[in-house]
């Protein structure tokens, strides 16, 4: 597979709605969203010139952090596949991948009582450590709990400690509706150090603008 296609075909997405987030359509109608669209164009021009850079974006629901996470990666896969001259120059170009850890979190543990499944805690470990811009979407929600300071269960500490180590030295982006006191709080310290750790922090405190074109 090329790997202008890893976005597209390998992805776990269950939002059909994400793969169209473009940053020119990024609404700016305050401050905050101007400061978040100027940080992720900075963070942007850093990676095409080749540093690694992590951020997560944290905050209220609906506030525009996956629509930010996932444009990012279509930028990078635009600008990276052009350089690369559709790939003819291979080693130019970098893969991008897309993964809600709610939903690979459940493939994982389908995959316990279907032994001939290739959704396994190996499968999604290799793959996410193999792409070169990784998003792990909606850090928390896998964990299925509604107690924000409950601990998560020890399957799920191990995939994320097996992904943070995967991703040491890597650009990868989060997006999560927790604060930092509260993952860690959910994980082992170490872990949440490890994928979290240097960071660019982009807070959304905006009301949910799903809810807001509700017109009520």
């Amino acid at each position: 597979m090329q790997k202008f296609n890893i976005l597209e075909k390998t992805s776990v997405i269950t939002n059909e709605k994400i793969p169209l987030s473009r940053l020119s359509d990024y609404r700016i109608g305050c401050d905050e969203t101007n400061s978040h669209k100027k940080t992720v164009e900075e963070i942007l021009e850093d990676l095409k010139n080749g540093e690694t850079r992590k951020a997560v974006f944290t905050g209220n629901q609906g506030t525009g952090k996956r629509f930010l996470a996932y444009s990012m990666l279509h930028e990078l896969n635009q600008y990276f596949w052009d350089i690369s001259q559709e790939e003819e120059n291979y080693h130019l170009m970098k893969s991008c991948l897309y993964v809600e850890l709610e939903t690979i979190t459940r493939l994982i543990m389908d995959s316990f009582d279907d032994k001939s499944g290739k959704y396994t805690l190996q499968y999604f470990v290799q793959l996410i450590g193999q792409a070169d811009f990784v998003v792990l979407d909606d850090l928390g929600a896998e964990s299925g709990l509604t107690d924000s300071n409950r601990q998560a269960s020890d399957f799920i500490q191990r995939l994320l400690y097996a992904v943070s180590n995967t991703r040491q030295g890597m650009s990868t982006f989060t997006t999560t509706n927790f604060t930092g006191k509260q993952l860690f709080n959910k994980y082992d310290a170490k872990t949440v150090s490890r994928l979290l750790g240097d960071s660019e922090v982009l807070k959304f405190t905006t009301a949910d603008q799903r809810l807001a074109n509700l017109g009520f």
